[in-house]
């Protein structure tokens, strides 16, 4: 079950897909970050 939460005049899910850390220190390139993202939106975030 998916939870969302109204952000200003934006419904967003709950829980983030944490993607900042790849594009900050120790960025762990192109592949890692398509990788994490898919499987972020497998688990359910959107």
């Amino acid at each position: 079950m998916t939870l969302f939460r109204n952000l200003g005049p934006f419904r967003t899910t709950a829980i983030g897909h944490g993607e900042m850390p790849l594009t900050i220190e120790n960025n762990r390139g192109h592949e890692v970050g398509i990788e994490t993202l898919h499987a972020s939106l497998d688990a359910g975030c959107r």
